[in-house]
């Protein structure tokens, strides 16, 4: 019942929700600090807030033609900072599940990407976002979180969606 700090990291994929023509899902990570409390053994909450690292990726058709000189992969890089709010609901013995409320800056080193068939422009800024964490508490005094987090992001930035894998560290 008391409140512990942690310390999370985050792998998954992430997309844009308003260009399709922005290729595939790409890689994105997050490493959180945050801090953790329950004010009964079934509710509580957890802040944390940290870095956000991505690469984004547009594919070239295979059946482009051979003496065009585009490159099959476009790439650059996705940096920012992550900050969230959970709620946490926990009547199920171990397991949890628990809205959550996100902000997070995205800066793209590039923001035009130009592949044969289509030109993207990537916007840097703020957004904020919704979504929910489900896990599952493991070790004596459940100082590990192995859990999935999925958010949806709106606002002046990249329109994103994220599916990621957590394992968190209660300390």
């Amino acid at each position: 019942m008391a409140g512990r700090f942690s310390l999370d990291l985050n792998l998954g994929i992430a997309a844009f929700k308003n260009q399709p023509e922005a290729g595939v899902p790409f890689p994105a990570t997050r490493i959180l600090l945050g801090y953790r409390k329950n004010s009964t053994p079934e509710f509580g909450f957890h802040l944390r807030g940290g870095v956000l690292v991505g690469i984004p990726m547009l594919w070239n058709p295979s059946e482009r033609n051979p003496a065009d000189k585009a490159p099959d992969i476009v790439t650059t890089w996705m940096m920012g900072a992550s900050a969230e709010g959970l709620l946490i609901f926990g009547p199920f013995g171990r397991f949890y599940l628990g809205p959550a409320l996100s902000f997070d800056y995205l800066r793209f080193h590039e923001t035009t990407l130009r592949k044969v068939d289509a030109t993207v422009h990537l916007s840097n800024g703020l957004s904020a976002g919704l979504g929910f964490d489900v896990g599952f508490a493991l070790g004596a005094l459940e100082q590990i979180n192995l859990y999935q987090s999925l958010r949806m992001t709106f606002g002046n930035a990249e329109s994103t969606i994220f599916v990621l894998f957590g394992i968190g560290f209660l300390l």
